[in-house]
């Protein structure tokens, strides 16, 4: 399925997606980092873990939905695109350049001139997703992946982009 501009809408998450970003965010995760992140990260990602973290997001999140159906969701906090995930049955469908683009867009309104995303090392398939969008790879850093019990250091690789800020800010 190859999706057109005409069939995505985005809107801010609200309360009511919860359930759906946190199927999303969680299967997500796990397809992206299950095989590349430490026993460390992994053991603070079931599912109530990735639960108790969404209230956090929702104000700084969008949702993408295809025809009325939530496909994916993008968050950011300040310059960082924090999340982007595409629900399983849309990955391959051309939502997710249009995710970031998203994301990329809510971080230029305010007035932000550059941005920046953490991918883990080993996660080839997104890697080279950055890439072919624009992205710079910044060198590998230990990305301090957030837990209940402090930081875990997770190789990452440090992506920027240049973007044109518009807001105010």
């Amino acid at each position: 399925m190859t999706l057109d501009n005409s069939s995505i809408r985005f809107r801010p998450a609200c309360r009511d997606d919860v359930g759906t970003i946190l199927d999303i965010w969680h299967e997500g995760w796990w397809d992206a980092h299950g095989a590349v992140a430490p026993d460390a990260l992994r053991r603070h990602r079931a599912r109530s873990d990735t639960a108790a973290r969404i209230p956090g997001i929702l104000g700084r999140a969008a949702i993408a939905e295809v025809d009325g159906v939530a496909a994916g969701f993008v968050s950011v906090d300040g310059n960082e695109i924090v999340n982007i995930y595409v629900s399983r049955p849309f990955r391959g469908s051309g939502l997710a350049p249009k995710l970031l683009a998203e994301g990329e867009r809510l971080i230029a309104a305010t007035g932000a001139r550059d941005c920046l995303l953490w991918c883990a090392a080993g996660n080839e398939r997104a890697y080279r997703f950055y890439l072919r969008q624009g992205w710079r790879d910044d060198g590998v850093h230990d990305h301090g992946a957030s837990t209940p019990e402090g930081p875990v250091p997770l190789p990452c690789h440090r992506m920027v982009k240049e973007i044109a800020g518009t807001g105010a800010g």
